[in-house]
C-alpha cells in the first residue's frame, strides 16, 4: 500500500530515493538504479534493468526471472483494451485492465516481461495467437535447473530473457550472436 506513495513522491519530487527491499516486485516498480549487497559486500551495481538480465546474479533465477523495458504510450487500443508502447526494441502490445489508471498517448511506461513468457524461434511467426514477436539477438545461456536453460537476449539495445528448455535450446542451436524471433506472451505493466 506504500508503494503508489513512494512512486508518487519519486515522480512529484523528482530527487533520489536510497529504499532497500529484499522484494523483486518493489525493484522492479521502484528503482532505477540498484546496489546488490550480499553478506555486507556490494555484489553488483547499475541500471536495474541491467541486473534484472544478468545471469550471473540470483535475481535471474526462478519463477521471478524477468525483464524490465521502459517505453512510451503509443497508441490505445480501447476496443480491445490494449495499449500499443513503443521501446527501443520495437512496440509491443499489452492488456490495458479495466478498473487500471487510463493510459494516454505519450505516457511513460515501465513493463516487466517474465522470462517465462517469452519463447524463441528463427523465423518470424505468422499464424500465431501471440502479438508481440521482436528480432532479437542471443547474448547469453545460462543452465536453469537439470531441464531448462535462460536466455540472454537483445532487442534493439534492450536486455530481454528467455526460459526455454535444454531440448529447445539444442534444436535451435541457440548460441551467442544467433538472431532469434522473441515471442512474449505476456506483458504486465507496472503501475
Amino acid at each position: 500500500e506504500l508503494l503508489p506513495y513512494f512512486e508518487r513522491l519519486q515522480c512529484e519530487l523528482a530527487i533520489p530515493m536510497l529504499y532497500v527491499t529484499h522484494s523483486l516486485d518493489e525493484l522492479a516498480r521502484l528503482a532505477d538504479e540498484v546496489l546488490l549487497l550480499e553478506a555486507g559486500c556490494v555484489h553488483a551495481r547499475g541500471p536495474v534493468a541491467e541486473l534484472m538480465t544478468r545471469l550471473d546474479l540470483a535475481l535471474t533465477r526462478g519463477d521471478a526471472a524477468s525483464a524490465l523495458v521502459d517505453g512510451v504510450v503509443d497508441t490505445v487500443d480501447d476496443p480491445y483494451h490494449l495499449l500499443h508502447v513503443r521501446f527501443a526494441g520495437g512496440v509491443v502490445q499489452c492488456i490495458h485492465a479495466p478498473g487500471s489508471p487510463a493510459r494516454h498517448p505519450g505516457e511513460r511506461l515501465r513493463l516487466r516481461v517474465q522470462a517465462r513468457d517469452v519463447s524463441l524461434t528463427l523465423t518470424p511467426a505468422t499464424d500465431t495467437s501471440i502479438l508481440n514477436v521482436l528480432p532479437a539477438r542471443v547474448q547469453a545461456l545460462a543452465d536453469d535447473g537439470p531441464a531448462q536453460m535462460l536466455v540472454a537476449l537483445e532487442a534493439g539495445g534492450v536486455p530481454l530473457l528467455a526460459r526455454v528448455t535444454r531440448k529447445s535450446a539444442q534444436l535451435l542451436a541457440l548460441a551467442p550472436g544467433l538472431p532469434v524471433f522473441a515471442q512474449i506472451k505476456g506483458v504486465a505493466v507496472l503501475d
